[in-house]
């Protein structure tokens, strides 16, 4: 049995960011961290409760006898997974949240899950929809607007 799993490092590296993001955006102003801690808090609850699972699941697999498998994909599928984080969040500050996080959306879908351009199309709307008018025009929080907008200003 390996020492690590690629499920539980995965859960926990996603716990790791999750929770930074919520202590970096504790020490925002006031009116600057309503955002961050919208997704930080949540987003931390969820990959604490998947490592919690991946935990529980590795403990019931000990009293399991496993059968040799040629090869593990694991690994290449957490990784492929953890490029994909590290892709979308450079989208997003790139793009900003509204534009980067729509673009981020329907590639992911397009690209990485192989959806159908519905599917992507509809993905990107959805996200459009809720980062521009309920975050935007609903909530009225400016969300940053990227780097290429800062550069262009």
């Amino acid at each position: 049995m390996r020492l690590l799993d690629t499920d539980t490092v995965v859960a926990a590296v996603l716990l790791a960011v999750f929770a930074a993001m919520a202590v970096v955006a504790a020490g925002y102003p006031p009116e600057a961290r309503f955002v961050p801690l919208v997704v930080a808090v949540p987003a931390t609850l969820l990959a604490a409760w998947q490592l919690s699972r991946e935990v529980a699941k590795r403990r019931s697999a000990r009293d399991v006898p496993r059968t040799p498998t040629k090869g593990n994909g694991d690994a290449s599928h957490a990784g492929i997974a953890i490029g994909w984080l590290f892709l979308f969040t450079l989208i997003v500050l790139s793009g900003g949240f509204v534009v980067g996080g729509t673009l981020a959306v329907m590639t992911s879908q397009r690209l990485w899950l192989r959806e159908s351009w519905r599917t992507t199309v509809g993905g990107g709307v959805l996200a459009f929809v809720g980062l521009q008018f309920c975050f935007e025009r609903l909530l009225g929080l400016t969300l940053f607007s990227g780097w290429v907008a800062e550069w262009i200003r």
